[in-house]
């Protein structure tokens, strides 16, 4: 990740109220989504249109510089 986008893991999303299995968490998870009763709620806010941009932008010209570079 970038610098400027290390803090950023985790914040938004959504929240869910329920009990997750151990061994098969993946599949608790199906099963309170499939609830019909349950309450999505989400949190945080999704980066500006801008922010995105910039970041789309600078992960392709890093790529673009990691390739030149194996070259």
């Amino acid at each position: 990740p970038f610098s400027s986008e290390v803090t950023r893991a985790a914040s938004c999303g959504v929240a869910v109220q329920g009990n997750l299995s151990s061994t098969e968490p993946a599949r608790a998870l199906i099963e309170i989504l499939s609830e019909p009763s349950v309450q999505i709620r989400p949190f945080g806010r999704l980066e500006t249109p801008l922010r995105f941009l910039r970041n789309q932008l600078a992960m392709q010209l890093v790529k673009r510089q990691m390739e030149i570079s194996r070259a």
